[in-house]
């Protein structure tokens, strides 16, 4: 049975994820308590899902023209980045700290999700949203690729 291939783009996320998380601690920034990272993890998913509507929508646009995609996806890539600052900054945290939280707290999270369905359905409800954004954005850049050949 072939094996799923991880695409560039699903890769991403996971790639700035793991780069902030041994990015050292500033000295101003406190522990995080758990609601806040859950709250945290929710609202960057909710903007994630923007972001790769966004995406789709400039791949759609731009079919065929790859240079004027880039472009389009640097732009949508920066704008969205300063909005994740603001997020972490709202709660006086960053993108960092909260991939070394999520790494060392693991159980806790789980244990802390499990007493509270609400959030963990509103996570798992976002996070669902994003791949499947990415899955429609992924099988559009398949089959642009493919018109191409």
């Amino acid at each position: 049975m072939p094996r799923e291939v991880r695409t560039k783009w699903r890769a991403v996320p996971l790639l700035i994820l793991s780069l902030c998380a041994f990015r050292p601690v500033a000295a101003d920034e406190q522990p995080l308590p758990m609601a806040d990272y859950c709250e945290v993890t929710k609202r960057v998913l909710l903007l994630s899902a923007v972001e790769w509507k966004e995406r789709l929508a400039a791949a759609e646009v731009n079919q065929g023209d790859e240079r004027s995609l880039w472009r389009a996806l640097d732009t949508i890539t920066s704008r969205h980045r300063s909005y994740r600052a603001k997020i972490y900054g709202q709660f006086g945290t960053s993108a960092g700290t909260v991939g070394r939280f999520s790494t060392d707290n693991k159980d806790e999270i789980r244990a802390y999700l499990d007493e509270s369905p609400q959030i963990r359905n509103e996570i798992e409800s976002a996070r669902q949203t994003v791949t499947g954004l990415i899955d429609q954005f992924e099988a559009l850049m398949a089959r642009s690729r493919g018109g191409q050949k």
